[in-house]
């Protein structure tokens, strides 16, 4: 029991940091391509 609740947190983690990764890389490329020379807000 423990080792499938330490594994499904491990693999979570690990998903949610890709998926964030993903996401900001989406994010500033979009913010990039709308506006070059502008610093975007999230950044």
């Amino acid at each position: 029991m423990e080792f499938n609740f330490f594994t499904f947190v491990f693999l979570f983690a690990i998903l949610t940091s890709v998926l964030a990764l993903l996401w900001l890389n989406f994010r500033q490329d979009k913010a990039i391509d709308s506006s070059f020379n502008a610093v975007p807000d999230g950044f």
